[in-house]
């Protein structure tokens, strides 16, 4: 897991921008639709998940002393929600 190997390696900016990575790719969902003529469900659009990894992302930016990018964090958090 590239999140972990780059937080082992000590590499805290390369660590939080895999994390930003993980976040943005998990927040989105694929709607899709069945299709009752070709009985398969066919691509709708994709939305954004509601739930907390912005705030968790916070408190782990806030922890490496990052707090910059904890304080966008909170903030997009809040927007968010």
């Amino acid at each position: 897991m590239a999140t972990a190997e780059a937080t082992l390696a000590g590499n805290d900016d390369q660590a939080i921008s895999n994390l930003h990575k993980y976040f943005d790719y998990s927040m989105l969902e694929k709607i899709t639709k069945h299709n009752p003529e070709t009985d398969t469900f066919e691509f709708v659009e994709w939305v954004t998940k509601v739930n907390q990894p912005a705030a968790q992302l916070a408190g782990v930016c806030y922890r490496l002393g990052q707090h910059d990018q904890a304080l966008l964090s909170v903030m997009e958090s809040i927007k968010i929600s």
